[in-house]
């Protein structure tokens, strides 16, 4: 069996031997919508738990729209073309519609390249603000969350415009439990404070894919409800990208509907666990940093027997990610040690240090990467190689008897459940 896995902007193959038993663990694909423009015009008129949208527009004269993230931009584009369309028939004129946009954390903001990533909607006259969570000036405090005493504080264009919408995807999420939603709150127009203080949620309390009452979850629903987010637009795409529904409405109960759909989606069966798992994070933008790619290191977890080895195919361009990251793997050494630090001294990307810890526990690890193999073995305390293959080939040799082997393309996309004959 062969399988070319995505890696950076390329493809790396790796071929598993006739006489292995081995599966590709793939989640299924949908037909999907035919028309995204016919299903949106439909939807927000039938809204879930919430007047339809023309009717909310009858008594806004600003509107706020939060695109969230970069990873499903192309989708996130073709959402937000419909839907400045349906808003442009409300607003007097085309800057009365605000767009927020937030770069990726330690980033260099570029407003041209945003603006070209969105279709281009300053050319129609609409206003592009692209977020920092670190300008106190543009933002704005709006209380407290009543469970975790995070303080809120928010994008003041968000705060000030006469309804917030937010756009953008629901899939699954290891730390979050689900896209969508809530985020374009938090983390895409809250400021650093906030982030942080729910970022360290997921440092120290149970976390999962789907687990949407998780302490994150649970704060996260509350920031949003703080804010004021209006409506949602969400679409629930496949792993190719075939849209299986749109959901809008009322922010909870719409993404609620999505994260059931999302569900189905991504749930892949598999017969029995292997002894090894090679997992692709799915190429750029998902590998860009050795933290990006972690999050598939779940898919691979669930798919592997306690003792098993995983080889993560990920680029690395850009480095092992923020320094709180390397520092959690670094400076602690367990699960439960980085759970305890991060309690006094959290900062942004020790949440995944400890989920990586979490694997390390029980699995055997093998990075395909660009990553200097000195930092792999040093602070990541697992094997270095150059290609799939090789990983490959060094996991079959750590193991006394013939392995199974599982591949798993898309390992972000993928929960690997069991099931019966």
């Amino acid at each position: 069996m062969r399988i070319d896995l995505r890696y950076g902007e390329g493809t790396l193959p790796v071929e598993i031997p006739h006489r292995y038993d081995a599966e590709s663990v793939v989640p299924k694909t949908i037909q999907g919508l035919s028309d995204i423009s016919d299903e949106m015009n439909r939807s927000v008129e039938y809204a879930l738990n919430s007047s339809p949208l023309s009717q909310l527009m009858t008594q806004a004269r600003t509107a706020a729209v939060v695109v969230n993230s970069e990873h499903d931009i192309t989708l996130n584009r073709s959402l937000l073309k419909v839907l400045l369309g349906i808003l442009r028939t409300s607003m007097t004129t085309p800057s009365d519609i605000i767009l927020l946009f937030s770069p990726k954390l330690g980033s260099t903001p570029n407003q041209s390249k945003i603006d070209n990533m969105l279709g281009h909607p300053t050319a129609d006259g609409h206003i592009l603000v692209l977020h920092d969570p670190e300008d106190d000036e543009n933002l704005c405090y709006v209380g407290d969350t009543s469970t975790y005493s995070t303080p809120v504080s928010i994008n003041r264009a968000f705060a000030e415009a006469d309804i917030r919408i937010g756009l953008g995807t629901i899939r699954q999420n290891v730390y979050v439990g689900a896209t969508g939603g809530r985020i374009s709150v938090i983390p895409h127009i809250s400021g650093y404070k906030t982030i942080v203080r729910n970022s360290k949620l997921q440092a120290t309390c149970q976390v999962g894919p789907f687990g949407i009452n998780s302490a994150t979850c649970v704060d996260m629903d509350e920031i949003s409800q703080i804010a004021g987010l209006d409506f949602i637009i969400n679409a629930v795409p496949d792993r190719t990208d075939s849209i299986a529904d749109i959901v809008v409405g009322e922010p909870h109960s719409a993404w609620s509907h999505g994260v059931d759909i999302a569900r189905t989606l991504s749930e892949t069966p598999i017969l029995h666990k292997s002894d090894i798992a090679i997992v692709s994070a799915g190429g750029m933008s998902f590998d860009n940093t050795l933290y990006d790619a972690i999050d598939s290191l779940h898919a691979a977890r669930e798919v592997t027997e306690y003792g098993g080895t995983i080889v993560l195919v990920a680029e690395c361009a850009e480095g092992p990610g923020p320094s709180g990251f390397l520092r959690g793997v670094s400076e602690c050494q367990s699960e439960s040690e980085i759970a305890v630090f991060a309690e006094t001294s959290y900062e942004l990307g020790m949440e995944k240090a400890r989920f990586l810890w979490n694997v390390l526990s029980s699995r055997k690890l093998i990075i395909c990467s660009r990553l200097r193999e000195s930092m792999v073995v040093e602070h990541f305390h697992s094997l270095a190689v150059r290609d799939p293959q090789e990983g490959l080939e060094m996991a079959i040799e750590q193991m006394v008897s013939r392995p199974r082997v599982a591949v798993i393309p898309q390992g972000n996309w993928t929960l690997p459940v069991i099931k019966n004959r």
